[in-house]
C-alpha cells in the first residue's frame, strides 16, 4: 500500500485505485497509467485533487478554488 504513486509505478505489478472507499479501478500498472478508466482516475493522474462535494452532488476541481 502507497500513496506515492512514483513508487507504485516503479515497483507494483497491478494497481488497486481507491476513491472514498470505493475501488474505481484494480489493472496492471501500465495499463493503469497509460489508459485510465474513470474520470476520478484521470482526474488524480493529472494531479487534481478529487473531492466530492455533498451539496451539490459534484467532483470538484480544486485547482480553480486557491
Amino acid at each position: 500500500i502507497t500513496h506515492d504513486i512514483g513508487q507504485a509505478k516503479r515497483i507494483a505489478d497491478d494497481i488497486i485505485f481507491l476513491n472514498k472507499g470505493e475501488i474505481l479501478e484494480y489493472t496492471e500498472t501500465n495499463l493503469f497509467f497509460q489508459t485510465p478508466q474513470t474520470k476520478e482516475t484521470a482526474a488524480y493522474l493529472d494531479g487534481n485533487i478529487i473531492l466530492w462535494e455533498i451539496e451539490s452532488g459534484k467532483w470538484l476541481d480544486l485547482r480553480v478554488l486557491y
